[in-house]
């Protein structure tokens, strides 16, 4: 029965999560070392409305709902969606989960901005905030702020070994 074991909703959810907080690691790196590219170059429109999309996605994460970024583009909330997933490989709430954590992280790094109001810049409450930095980047902002990438990449590995968080 083993099998059960590794097809258990559970092992499914955490094999998504690691996956994704590695995706949101890479991510994160990419963006700082500028090598950040969603989209291939090209000279369609449709690229060009996509990129339009992903670049006001990217200026507006804080506030913007999908709803209000599928009427923007003349799209409805389904075909939205699917755009999203088709060319990024990602949900709207993902991306916005990415942009919050990217901008999070910079100005973590680069501010001495209290970490209250770096999650109430980004549009999260202060004890969400924390969950959500740590969840998505494996420590706490303060941790992070103190360390870090060599804090995420502890973080990680103490998740891969299989050890409880602290």
């Amino acid at each position: 029965n083993s099998y059960k074991t590794y097809n258990s909703p559970s092992f499914e959810l955490k094999l998504l999560e690691c996956q994704f907080r590695a995706f949101m690691l890479h991510l994160l790196i990419a963006e700082k070392t500028g090598s950040l590219a969603l989209l291939s170059k090209g000279n369609t429109t449709y690229q060009d409305k996509v990129t339009q999309i992903l670049n006001y996605l990217r200026d507006n994460y804080a506030t913007v709902t999908l709803s209000e970024l599928s009427s923007r583009f003349g799209y409805s909330t389904t075909q939205m969606y699917r755009i999203l997933i088709k060319y990024t490989g990602n949900s709207f709430s993902n991306l916005v989960d990415q942009y919050r954590f990217n901008q999070a992280a910079r100005l973590l790094r680069e501010t001495d901005m209290p970490i209250q109001k770096i999650g109430e810049s980004l549009g999260l409450e202060k004890t969400y905030f924390h969950r959500f930095f740590k969840r998505l980047g494996f420590c706490t902002p303060l941790q992070y702020r103190k360390n870090g990438e060599d804090a995420i990449t502890r973080g990680v590995n103490k998740f891969r070994s299989g050890k409880p968080k602290a």
